[in-house]
């Protein structure tokens, strides 16, 4: 069971960023630079950043002084569509939390009669627009904090998708709730396809346990108590990621172009309003 929410007497602080919330800024230095992010302090242990410009996916991600994320030589990335094309995606891949692949296709790359596709699909050099950060109130016992975005994709003549992303947490606790919505917003059907990639590394994980064929959930610093204390809580809790709703007009969203890569899911329907 998720361990019992931290408690914040409101009475011996007036901002509350003294005890959580979100922070936004951009990444001015190395490959990221331009980067938008948001800082997310739970106040309750669990911090995570979420790169606005690369999808609202979640990189850096840490339970007190331990890092739960597997991060990439490089690192974050500002979003480039010279990657949609072959292993081109590889280039780009920061790693981190949560890495989001598709909407249009996941896997390998490849062709079809509606032309190229690459590696695990164009969302991850997506950038979204922002519609909301709403931060916690423990003074109006308000202990939700969110941040919520949207993203487009698509060309002229093409498949055109909308995915609305809502990241939360609640003040206090150590928790990660992620509601992705598809709409179709283009007047024929389209494909679908949706993977989130997560990605945990060290000091969380030390290795490859040959006896067990697993990796080994170990922390040389900490040790197995900071795991049974922190790290396996955190695991747990994280499970609620990934609530995905799908919606759209009249027909199916589905197609060849569905059925000829791997997908998650049934397609999206078209939507016939002219709009």
């Amino acid at each position: 069971m998720p361990r019992q929410a931290l408690s914040f007497d409101t009475n011996k602080f007036i901002n509350v960023s003294q005890v959580g919330g979100i922070d936004s800024y951009t990444i001015d230095e190395g490959p990221a630079r331009g980067v938008r992010a948001l800082l997310v302090n739970t106040g309750g242990g669990l911090r995570y950043r979420i790169l606005v410009d690369r999808g609202m996916d979640i990189d850096q991600a840490f339970v007190g002084a331990y890092s739960l994320s597997f991060l990439t030589h490089r690192g974050a990335t500002p979003p480039t569509r010279a990657f949609d094309r072959g292993l081109d995606w590889l280039k780009g891949f920061a790693g981190g939390l949560l890495t989001s692949c598709g909407p249009f296709n996941i896997g390998g790359p490849g062709s079809d009669e509606l032309g190229e596709f690459g590696l695990h699909g164009e969302h991850s050099a997506t950038a979204a627009c922002i519609e909301s950060i709403i931060q916690p109130d423990p003074h109006a016992n308000s202990r939700e904090m969110s941040v919520t975005g949207r993203l487009r994709y698509g060309s002229f003549y093409c498949p055109c998708v909308e995915l609305q992303r809502k990241i939360s947490s609640v003040l206090g606790e150590n928790t990660i709730y992620l509601v992705d919505e598809f709409y179709n917003a283009g007047n024929q059907d389209a494909p679908h396809a949706w993977l989130l990639h997560i990605n945990f590394g060290y000091p969380l994980l030390q290795g490859w346990d040959d006896e067990r064929g697993c990796r080994q959930f170990e922390n040389s610093a900490g040790g197995v108590d900071w795991l049974q204390r922190e790290g396996f809580s955190a695991l747990r809790q994280l499970a609620a990621l990934g609530e995905i709703r799908v919606r759209g007009g009249a027909g199916a969203f589905d197609g060849k172009r569905g059925r000829a890569r791997q997908r998650s899911g049934a397609g999206i329907a078209g939507n016939t309003e002219t709009r």
